[in-house]
């Protein structure tokens, strides 16, 4: 019976190691106080992507640092969780999921983007929200 529990608490902390491995593949999330601070704020009053997008003001493309030769095209959807400041700034992203190739134009694309802020009782809060970037490397 021992056996069978340690093997099960085994299996846990592998499955808890990877899950928080998926949650934070971003290493500046990681190090920075700031944005875990920030989360933690954001916490408390979550929006659905719907409900962002009405407050977005500005979107920006994905942003390729280097050029990728057509041959080398890839298509995907990349996930972020992310907080909207309030001055509608994004703050914090963390990439949750999508090919690796699309993660960092797709983060490169949403850090430029701008929202109105989101209001709670008449004042700007934080508030944390999730959004898909669907991405093809080959476009420019």
């Amino acid at each position: 019976m021992k056996s069978l529990t340690c093997v099960s608490l085994v299996c846990l902390t592998l499955q808890l190691s990877w899950v928080a491995q998926a949650q934070f593949p971003n290493p500046k999330y990681e190090t920075d106080p700031q944005c875990k601070q920030i989360e933690l704020e954001g916490m408390r009053t979550s929006v659905s992507g719907q409900v962002a997008e009405t407050l977005l003001i500005q979107k920006a493309e994905p942003v390729w640092k280097h050029h990728v030769p057509m041959e080398a095209r890839v298509t995907g959807t990349v996930v972020i969780v992310y907080q909207i400041g309030k001055k509608g700034e994004v703050l914090c992203p963390r990439i949750v999921s999508g090919p690796k190739l699309l993660q960092q134009p797709a983060l490169n694309g949403l850090l430029r983007y701008k929202y109105k802020p989101y209001l709670l009782g008449g004042k700007p809060v934080i508030v944390r929200t999730e959004i898909s970037i669907p991405v093809t490397s080959g476009e420019q």
